[in-house]
């Protein structure tokens, strides 16, 4: 159970940050977007691995993405609010 939350949660949180890269990008705002592609990055490697131990995990994990693309548009449109 433990490692289908983990997977959820790797999966909320690559579509969250991959949100906020494209937002700090568009500002040109470097360390902001190298910063959280490089946590991206690690997410990303997580998921892989796990997800090649066991194939089942992508499930939990693709929720995760669909999640957190509603989470991360929510957040970027608060973002572009206060410009």
């Amino acid at each position: 159970m433990f490692h289908s939350m983990a997977a959820f949660a790797s999966g909320v949180t690559i579509d969250v940050l991959a949100t906020l890269v494209f937002h700090y990008t568009s500002q040109n705002r470097p360390l902001h977007a190298s910063t959280l592609n490089t946590i991206l990055s690690a997410c990303f490697i997580y998921a892989f691995v796990d997800i090649t131990k066991d194939n089942w995990i992508a499930v939990p994990y693709l929720a995760g993405i669909w999640v957190g693309g509603m989470v991360g548009m929510a957040l970027k449109k608060k973002l572009e609010s206060k410009i």
